[in-house]
């Protein structure tokens, strides 16, 4: 009887525990640029260039595979703009 006392003590605890650590804490000195939605991502990789052709080592790779498919994309409802014929 005392050892299930004990397990039922031992599983509460790691129960509380466990919510415990699902509980955030608002950190006052968090980016308040006004932008909540930009993300900061750390590296020890340096950029060499940021040209597509000339650049093979990873910090550039990183940056590349992050920006250049939003600046290629295009909406499927636009038409393409030619030059005018004068």
């Amino acid at each position: 009887m005392n050892s299930k006392k004990i397990l039922a003590a031992i599983a509460s605890v790691a129960a509380i525990a466990s919510l415990a650590a699902c509980g955030g804490v608002k950190d006052d000195n968090a980016a308040t640029s006004g932008d909540s939605s930009a993300i900061t991502i750390g590296t020890t990789d340096k950029i060499t260039s940021l040209d597509p052709a000339g650049s093979y080592d990873n910090g550039s790779y990183a940056v590349q595979i992050q920006v250049f498919p939003f600046l290629y994309a295009q909406d499927y409802n636009t038409s393409v703009c030619g030059h005018r014929r004068r």
